[in-house]
């Protein structure tokens, strides 16, 4: 079985209605509305979250600390949503089906929990759970890092 991302289409991701905790944030490159991202503690800023990685540096990648809801270019301002439903606005996800940041080399992106995802982690990989969906469009965020490398 082939192992991939869930594709998010970033101009459909809407702001959620209630329940969420937001944060306004500076984006230390490019993001995209829907990607996962990772607090760059040397500088301030937020950066595309990835699980693939070693070390400190590595771990600190792997931190998720939310999506992007409003996105934009380096150095702009956006908005973080930390924890609560992400609404993708298009029908990308299994409904009761659990989320963790994906390690490979797209970063900011996420996929669900299966058998075959998860032996596909490699050594030096963090397994980060992101949320569960709650239908085939929304994300309860509940962000957990384990940080053990695989």
């Amino acid at each position: 079985m082939a192992v991939t991302n869930i594709t998010v289409v970033h101009g459909s991701v809407v702001l959620p209605s209630a329940g969420a905790r937001l944060q306004a944030v500076q984006w230390g490159e490019a993001v995209d509305k829907g990607e996962a991202v990772y607090l760059n503690s040397s500088n301030g800023k937020y950066y595309l979250a990835t699980a693939n990685g070693s070390g400190a540096s590595g771990l600190a990648e792997a931190t998720c600390r939310g999506f992007a809801l409003v996105g934009g270019s380096t150095d702009a301002y956006g908005t973080l949503l930390r924890s609560g439903p992400i609404d993708f606005g298009t029908s990308i996800l299994t409904a009761k089906a659990s989320y963790h940041l994906s390690p490979h080399t797209s970063a900011g992106n996420i996929r669900m929990d299966t058998t075959d995802n998860l032996a596909d982690l490699g050594t030096g990989d963090f397994l980060v759970h992101v949320g569960r969906a709650t239908s085939a469009r929304i994300l309860e965020v509940d962000i957990h890092v384990h940080t053990t490398a695989v």
